[in-house]
């Protein structure tokens, strides 16, 4: 009992590990976590493993970044250039109002509200308004 009540006092409390379920000393109580720094660096590698995959099948996902990295490598060599700031800043407004518009178009997609081949049609249109 005495060594229960000074782990508890110590601000200590057990808990089984999210990933390999081990038991474990933890600061927190209801927030679970993992025992070491190698069953974090392993969730982290499952959780992107499994968003890879997940987006390897949606093709609107593949088309939305290289649209969003089309944008946003245009704006870096905007903002690397010594060109006006009035085309730099006239892109940079543009790239905002495509990144709002995008969210709710890529929102709808996945409620199932817009096809997603007019959602890809609309992807390739936006990188044409970028050069105007």
């Amino acid at each position: 009992m005495f060594g229960l009540k000074r782990v508890y006092d110590n601000h200590l409390y057990f808990q089984r590990c999210k990933l390999c379920n081990n038991l474990f000393l933890a600061k927190t109580a209801n927030i679970p976590t993992y025992c070491g720094e190698n069953c974090k660096r392993e969730a982290v590698r499952l959780n992107k493993q499994r968003f890879d995959e997940k987006a390897k099948m949606l093709d609107y996902e593949r088309q939305h970044k290289n649209s969003y990295m089309y944008w946003y490598n245009k704006v870096k060599k905007l903002q690397n250039e010594s060109s006006g700031a009035d085309k730099r800043t006239k892109v940079e407004t543009a790239f905002e109002v495509f990144k709002a518009k995008n969210v709710e178009r890529k929102t709808a997609v996945k409620d199932g509200r817009m096809p997603e081949k007019k959602y890809i049609d609309w992807l390739y249109k936006q990188q044409g308004e970028i050069e105007r």
